[in-house]
């Protein structure tokens, strides 16, 4: 790897680093995190042991996974096969080729076995990994750049880091202020960690209750920024630019596409109840 590179790593894989010499510095900056490995999800496939654990485990080819993926819906709904075509208008030959694995639906039967199941679509939807071997590498050298918040504002350039299908709210980018001043607020749903890894100082400003913050964000210096805060990065010189490097990576902590389908689905005026809420009331 060479400066500048990325990569995302496979959870509790054994890993090495070395340098290239002993006379270069070498430096790595490493974000690890849970994920939706750790926590509650833990701590219940650890009760329930290891057996058990292992047949929650998709298989790594997403025809399997689709297969498993519907044979699990017709298993908790307890509905044969002759059932689900009756509901779906599917034919019954056809639904056992999806679950033998031998063929998959297309995006019309997925909206119709979605619909006879009561779920929804991307439920019967399985994700293809794009980390052979557990790895996603990418080169800086190819990886993929654009101005933000477009070609003709260019307030910002940001460039793609490492990252994989498995975990789409996982974000690593990095960005370079071009702007001395009025430069676009940028706002994320993740949790974000900034580090400068440039050789310039940035002025990091925000919004929060109202009130206007900013700081400078000097080499070496790193900061979290919480969901939803605009903030937006300057530099005093924009000839600095080429040397002004922000490292962004951002997760989306527990608060997944479930929970936010639930918050949305709640009864009216009901969420400060759920924030408040400091005992099991059912």
């Amino acid at each position: 790897m060479r400066t500048g590179d990325s990569i995302r790593g496979l959870p509790f894989s054994p890993h090495t680093f070395t340098a290239r010499n002993d006379r270069e510095p070498a430096y790595i900056l490493a974000l690890t995190y849970g994920g939706e490995l750790m926590g509650d999800a833990q701590h219940e496939l650890a009760a329930l042991g290891p057996d058990t654990a292992r047949r929650f485990a998709w298989d790594a080819d997403p025809q399997a996974t689709q297969a498993r993926l519907l044979a699990a819906h017709l298993d908790a709904s307890l509905l044969p096969v002759r059932e689900l075509s009756r509901g779906s208008a599917v034919h019954p030959d056809r639904l056992e080729t999806f679950l033998a694995g031998t063929d998959g639906p297309t995006a019309a039967e997925v909206e119709s076995l979605a619909t006879a199941l009561r779920v929804s679509p991307r439920d019967l939807l399985p994700v293809s990994p794009d980390s052979p071997g557990g790895i996603s590498l990418c080169r800086a050298a190819e990886s993929a750049s654009w101005h933000y918040p477009s070609q003709e504002r260019a307030d910002y350039s940001v460039r793609q880091l490492a990252g994989n299908r498995l975990h789409p709210y996982t974000r690593a980018v990095e960005i370079r202020p071009l702007r001395d001043r009025d430069a676009t607020a940028i706002t994320t749903h993740q949790h974000q960690y900034l580090y400068n890894v440039g050789d310039a100082t940035a002025t990091m400003a925000w919004e929060n209750a109202g009130r206007q913050h900013d700081f400078q964000l000097r080499p070496g210096d790193s900061a979290y920024v919480r969901p939803f805060i605009p903030t937006s990065f300057t530099l005093d010189d924009p000839a600095e630019a080429s040397s002004a490097r922000l490292l962004a990576l951002r997760i989306a902590g527990r608060v997944g596409t479930e929970a936010r389908v639930a918050l949305g689905s709640m009864h009216p005026g009901s969420l400060d109840r759920l924030l408040g809420e400091n005992q099991q009331w059912y």
